[in-house]
Protein backbone atom coordinates (compact mmCIF):
# COMPACT_ATOMS: atom_id res chain seq x y z
CA UNK A 1 0.00 0.00 0.00
CA UNK A 2 1.37 3.38 -0.94
CA UNK A 3 1.77 6.17 1.56
CA UNK A 4 -0.52 9.20 1.20
CA UNK A 5 1.02 12.38 -0.19
CA UNK A 6 -0.86 14.48 2.37
CA UNK A 7 -2.94 13.73 5.45
CA UNK A 8 -5.38 16.05 7.17
CA UNK A 9 -7.12 15.13 10.43
CA UNK A 10 -9.88 17.35 11.70
CA UNK A 11 -12.90 17.38 13.96
CA UNK A 12 -15.66 19.58 12.63
CA UNK A 13 -16.68 22.50 14.80
CA UNK A 14 -20.20 23.86 14.61
CA UNK A 15 -18.83 27.03 13.02
CA UNK A 16 -16.96 25.05 10.34
CA UNK A 17 -19.99 22.89 9.65
CA UNK A 18 -22.29 25.92 9.36
CA UNK A 19 -19.85 27.59 6.97
CA UNK A 20 -19.86 24.44 4.82
CA UNK A 21 -23.61 23.94 4.94
CA UNK A 22 -24.53 27.52 4.14
CA UNK A 23 -21.96 27.88 1.37
CA UNK A 24 -23.27 24.71 -0.29
CA UNK A 25 -26.88 25.85 0.10
CA UNK A 26 -26.03 29.20 -1.47
CA UNK A 27 -24.11 27.55 -4.33
CA UNK A 28 -27.06 25.24 -5.03
CA UNK A 29 -29.58 28.09 -5.15
CA UNK A 30 -31.49 27.21 -1.98
CA UNK A 31 -31.68 30.81 -0.80
CA UNK A 32 -32.66 32.09 -4.25
CA UNK A 33 -35.59 29.66 -4.31
CA UNK A 34 -36.76 30.80 -0.87
CA UNK A 35 -36.72 34.45 -1.88
CA UNK A 36 -38.33 33.65 -5.24
CA UNK A 37 -41.21 31.90 -3.47
CA UNK A 38 -41.77 35.06 -1.40
CA UNK A 39 -41.85 37.17 -4.56
CA UNK A 40 -44.38 34.75 -6.06
CA UNK A 41 -46.62 35.06 -2.98
CA UNK A 42 -46.53 38.85 -3.21
CA UNK A 43 -47.08 38.84 -6.99
CA UNK A 44 -50.04 36.47 -6.61
CA UNK A 45 -51.48 38.76 -3.96
CA UNK A 46 -51.02 41.82 -6.17
CA UNK A 47 -52.68 40.02 -9.09
CA UNK A 48 -55.63 38.99 -6.90
CA UNK A 49 -55.95 42.54 -5.64
CA UNK A 50 -56.03 43.85 -9.20
CA UNK A 51 -58.66 41.30 -10.21
CA UNK A 52 -60.82 42.07 -7.16
CA UNK A 53 -60.17 45.80 -7.51
CA UNK A 54 -59.39 46.10 -3.81
CA UNK A 55 -56.15 46.05 -1.85
CA UNK A 56 -57.73 44.39 1.20
CA UNK A 57 -56.05 40.95 0.62
CA UNK A 58 -52.57 42.50 0.08
CA UNK A 59 -51.44 42.39 3.74
CA UNK A 60 -52.40 38.72 3.92
CA UNK A 61 -50.08 37.82 1.03
CA UNK A 62 -47.23 39.88 2.49
CA UNK A 63 -47.69 38.04 5.80
CA UNK A 64 -47.80 34.69 3.96
CA UNK A 65 -44.54 35.57 2.17
CA UNK A 66 -42.86 36.54 5.46
CA UNK A 67 -44.06 33.39 7.23
CA UNK A 68 -42.88 31.29 4.28
CA UNK A 69 -39.39 32.83 4.48
CA UNK A 70 -39.25 32.40 8.25
CA UNK A 71 -40.40 28.75 8.13
CA UNK A 72 -37.97 27.85 5.37
CA UNK A 73 -34.97 29.34 7.17
CA UNK A 74 -36.04 27.87 10.51
CA UNK A 75 -36.34 24.42 8.96
CA UNK A 76 -32.97 24.74 7.23
CA UNK A 77 -31.30 25.66 10.53
CA UNK A 78 -33.03 22.86 12.43
CA UNK A 79 -31.89 20.35 9.82
CA UNK A 80 -28.40 21.84 10.00
CA UNK A 81 -28.26 21.45 13.78
CA UNK A 82 -29.62 17.90 13.60
CA UNK A 83 -27.10 16.90 10.93
CA UNK A 84 -24.24 18.46 12.90
CA UNK A 85 -25.24 16.43 15.96
CA UNK A 86 -25.18 13.28 13.81
CA UNK A 87 -21.76 14.19 12.39
CA UNK A 88 -20.39 14.77 15.89
CA UNK A 89 -20.82 11.04 16.51
CA UNK A 90 -18.14 10.43 13.89
CA UNK A 91 -15.41 12.21 15.85
CA UNK A 92 -12.21 13.00 13.99
CA UNK A 93 -12.20 12.71 10.22
CA UNK A 94 -8.97 11.88 8.40
CA UNK A 95 -8.39 12.74 4.77
CA UNK A 96 -5.54 10.95 2.97
CA UNK A 97 -4.59 12.43 -0.39
CA UNK A 98 -3.03 10.17 -3.02
CA UNK A 99 -2.15 10.79 -6.66
CA UNK A 100 -5.54 9.56 -7.85
CA UNK A 101 -7.95 9.73 -4.91
CA UNK A 102 -8.92 11.01 -1.48
CA UNK A 103 -9.55 8.46 1.25
CA UNK A 104 -11.97 9.65 3.95
CA UNK A 105 -11.66 7.76 7.23
CA UNK A 106 -14.15 8.00 10.09
CA UNK A 107 -15.13 5.60 12.86
CA UNK A 108 -17.53 4.08 10.31
CA UNK A 109 -14.66 3.07 8.01
CA UNK A 110 -12.82 4.36 4.98
CA UNK A 111 -14.23 5.44 1.64
CA UNK A 112 -12.14 6.00 -1.45
CA UNK A 113 -13.11 8.97 -3.62
CA UNK A 114 -11.33 9.20 -6.98
CA UNK A 115 -10.50 12.70 -8.14
CA UNK A 116 -12.50 11.99 -11.30
CA UNK A 117 -15.62 11.81 -9.08
CA UNK A 118 -15.12 15.25 -7.56
CA UNK A 119 -17.82 17.54 -8.91
CA UNK A 120 -16.59 20.87 -7.56
CA UNK A 121 -14.11 22.40 -5.15
CA UNK A 122 -15.26 25.50 -3.32
CA UNK A 123 -13.01 27.88 -1.46
CA UNK A 124 -14.47 29.96 1.38
CA UNK A 125 -12.85 32.28 3.90
CA UNK A 126 -12.65 29.40 6.38
CA UNK A 127 -12.25 26.21 4.38
CA UNK A 128 -11.96 24.24 1.17
CA UNK A 129 -15.00 22.15 0.27
CA UNK A 130 -14.39 19.15 -1.97
CA UNK A 131 -17.80 18.15 -3.31
CA UNK A 132 -18.42 14.52 -4.23
CA UNK A 133 -22.14 15.24 -4.82
CA UNK A 134 -24.16 18.47 -4.99
CA UNK A 135 -24.87 18.49 -1.24
CA UNK A 136 -22.14 16.17 0.09
CA UNK A 137 -18.44 16.68 0.41
CA UNK A 138 -15.30 16.97 2.47
CA UNK A 139 -14.61 19.98 4.66
CA UNK A 140 -10.95 20.99 4.88
CA UNK A 141 -10.53 23.85 7.36
CA UNK A 142 -7.89 26.30 6.11
CA UNK A 143 -5.92 26.07 9.35
CA UNK A 144 -5.49 22.31 8.80
CA UNK A 145 -4.18 22.66 5.22
CA UNK A 146 -0.50 23.09 4.46
CA UNK A 147 0.52 25.40 1.60
CA UNK A 148 1.80 22.29 -0.21
CA UNK A 149 -1.62 20.61 0.04
CA UNK A 150 -3.37 23.72 -1.26
CA UNK A 151 -0.93 23.83 -4.20
CA UNK A 152 -1.53 20.10 -4.81
CA UNK A 153 -5.30 20.66 -4.92
CA UNK A 154 -4.95 23.74 -7.12
CA UNK A 155 -3.09 21.68 -9.75
CA UNK A 156 -5.96 19.15 -9.89
CA UNK A 157 -9.06 21.30 -9.44
CA UNK A 158 -10.38 24.71 -10.32
CA UNK A 159 -11.40 26.40 -7.07
CA UNK A 160 -14.73 28.22 -7.13
CA UNK A 161 -14.61 31.10 -4.70
CA UNK A 162 -17.67 31.40 -2.44
CA UNK A 163 -18.05 34.12 0.08
CA UNK A 164 -18.81 32.79 3.50
CA UNK A 165 -22.53 33.32 3.92
CA UNK A 166 -23.74 35.58 6.65
CA UNK A 167 -25.52 34.00 9.55
CA UNK A 168 -29.07 33.89 8.34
Amino acid sequence: MTEPLFTVSTAYTLSTYRDYNRAVQAANGVYRRIWLSAVIYIAAGALLCLLLETWMPAPLFVILAAVNIWLNFRNLRRAEDFQYQQEQLIGTVRYDFYDDRIDVTTTDGTTQNPYSGVQRVYETDRSYLIMFAPMSGAILPREDCSPELIEFLATRFKFERLRSPRSI
